[in-house]
């Protein structure tokens, strides 16, 4: 074989040998570059998180686990928490990386929003998640968003400052953690409302089964109902109510001004509802109770039912307050303006004055 053949047999084989070489590495599995965790620990111990505390400049709010696995709002006298934003928040933080490190110059965390939550212009917050023992277990500074899926973070304890991937939602309001919905019930059931002032005057309003409307049926001499639009409005406090905020009522007192309010459904369910304005904030207790003359012969207890919720199946009416009254007893709320209106209406609001016709001289 000559040299010539040998030099191009040799080039083949070193071809081959290069193409096979960059196939084997196109097949080989691509190395995955893992992205640091902001807190490992809290990764690893999501589970023991039993508390924590959000704190800004001007507010803070403390929320706990308790022995029953409820979580519980601490500055609304223990009211309970909603457990899907608590889940929630804990598991974002659990899972925030880093994408990037930044400043650890204190002069330059204002930039960021990282500054301590304390500083007179700050609007950072301090998250604190702490297990039973009251250990911490993070102990984070949230500062400012970037974009639609980062914002700017410092670990407490450290002087440096990441952006990461993720934005949980911290919010240091109280009022923001509270479950809001108390009680929906259909306002197709409500017959009679009752609003009694502690001036004595006296509201009812009532409405035959299968009518829409209501009737005033304390409408003063001289004067004729506005229009059913006005007097259907009480009835419907108990549709969708929600509040925003709550607090203990061992410690609190009705002022002598309170406004007491019964709605009695036809089923024979009756709320009463006491509820005054205080320091310009909306307040009502409610409790529930029976009417017996009201209640079908033939009602019987029903498993499952809804607490106050609307239903296409006759409720146990007695069944049904007794829970209502679990879920209400103990507490004072603080309700919206508009519900608020409903409770308190007068006369003169729902009724028009009727003029005398001028008589026609001849």
């Amino acid at each position: 074989m000559s040299n010539k053949s040998i030099l191009i047999l040799a080039s083949i084989t070193i071809v081959i040998i290069i193409a096979a070489t960059l196939s084997t590495r196109s097949r080989a599995p691509l190395s995955v570059i893992e992205t640091p965790l902001l807190n490992p620990e809290l990764k690893s111990r999501v589970n023991d998180v039993s508390q924590f505390i959000i704190e800004s400049k001007e507010e803070s709010v403390h929320i706990t686990r308790q022995d029953n696995n409820n979580w519980v709002v601490m500055q609304s006298d223990n009211y309970p928490a909603q457990f899907d934003m608590v889940k929630k928040l804990i598991l974002e933080m659990s899972d925030l990386t880093i994408l990037s490190e930044k400043t650890s110059n204190p002069a330059l965390y204002s930039e960021l929003g990282v500054e301590d939550h304390t500083d007179e212009n700050s609007d950072s917050k301090l998250l604190s998640l702490l297990d039973s023992t009251g250990e911490t277990i993070a102990s984070i500074i949230i500062g400012d968003k970037r974009g639609m899926d980062s914002l700017y973070v410092r670990n407490a304890a450290s002087s440096n400052s990441f952006q990461v991937k993720g934005q949980p939602e911290v919010s240091a309001d109280p009022k923001d953690w509270i479950v809001k919905e108390l009680l929906n019930i259909d306002n197709k059931r409500v017959m009679e409302v009752t609003i009694e002032h502690p001036d004595d005057e006296m509201l009812i309003l009532k409405r035959e089964q299968g009518s829409e409307n209501f009737a005033l049926q304390t409408l003063p001499e001289g004067r004729k109902t506005r229009s059913e639009y006005f007097t259907n409005q009480p009835g419907t406090f108990l549709a969708d109510l929600s509040i925003q905020d709550a607090k203990s009522q061992e410690n609190f007192t009705y002022p002598q001004d309170q406004v007491i309010t019964a709605i009695k459904t036809y089923d024979g369910l009756v709320a009463t509802i006491h509820s005054a304005k205080i320091d310009n904030i909306n307040h009502a207790s409610l409790s529930f109770s029976v009417d017996e003359n009201l209640i079908q012969a033939g009602d019987s207890p029903q498993e499952g039912i809804v607490i106050g919720e609307q239903t296409d199946a006759s409720p146990n009416v007695r069944l049904e307050a007794k829970n209502l009254n679990e879920k209400v007893r103990n507490w004072v709320f603080i309700i919206p303006q508009s519900k608020q209106l409903l409770l308190s209406k007068r006369t003169e609001e729902l009724t028009d004055i009727i003029e005398e016709e001028s008589e026609v001289s001849q």
